[in-house]
C-alpha cells in the first residue's frame, strides 16, 4: 500500500457513486485532494472505476468526480484515488480542503465537516479536543 502524501480532513458527508456494474451511496469520512474514503453497504472491489458525487455542507451543488479507482476495501468501507476531475470541480475541492486545513492549523479544536441527511447548508460541527462544544466555523 502506498503511503499518504497529502493531508486529509475528517468529514461526514453523503455521496453517491456508480460504475459499470454498481450503483450506491455512502458517507465520505476522509477527504483529500487526491482521493477519499467512503463507508457503504454496497460491495465494491479493488480496481473498480467509479463516478462520484460528494455532497459537502455549505455547497449547493455536489462535487463531481468523473473517474476514481478503488484502491482499498475493508468491511463496509473503501478508498478511492481520483483519476479525472474537471478543472472547475478540482478547484472547488482544493479550495474546500485547503480552507479547512488552514482553519484546523490555526485552531485548538478538532473539527469534523458534517452534512446533515437533508443536504441543507449548516455550519460545520466543531468539537473541542477536550470534549466540550466549541462555536461553529465562521
Amino acid at each position: 500500500m502506498e503511503s499518504r502524501q497529502s493531508r486529509r480532513i475528517h468529514v461526514q458527508c453523503p455521496c453517491t457513486f456508480s460504475g459499470t456494474q454498481i450503483t450506491g451511496e455512502g458517507i465520505v469520512f476522509s477527504l483529500s485532494i487526491p482521493g477519499c474514503a467512503v463507508e457503504t453497504n454496497a460491495p465494491v472491489a479493488i480496481g473498480t472505476n467509479l463516478e462520484l458525487h460528494l455532497l459537502l455542507p455549505v455547497h449547493f451543488f455536489p462535487i463531481a468526480v468523473d473517474q476514481a479507482v478503488v484502491v482499498w476495501t475493508a468491511e463496509g468501507k473503501f478508498g478511492v484515488k481520483f483519476i479525472h476531475v474537471r478543472p472547475e470541480e478540482g478547484s472547488r475541492l482544493s479550495r474546500i480542503v485547503s480552507q479547512y486545513l488552514r482553519r484546523e492549523d490555526e485552531s485548538t479544536t478538532a473539527r469534523v465537516l458534517v452534512a446533515p441527511p437533508a443536504y441543507t447548508t449548516p455550519a460545520p460541527l466543531t468539537l473541542s479536543r477536550r470534549g466540550s462544544p466549541s462555536p461553529p466555523l465562521t
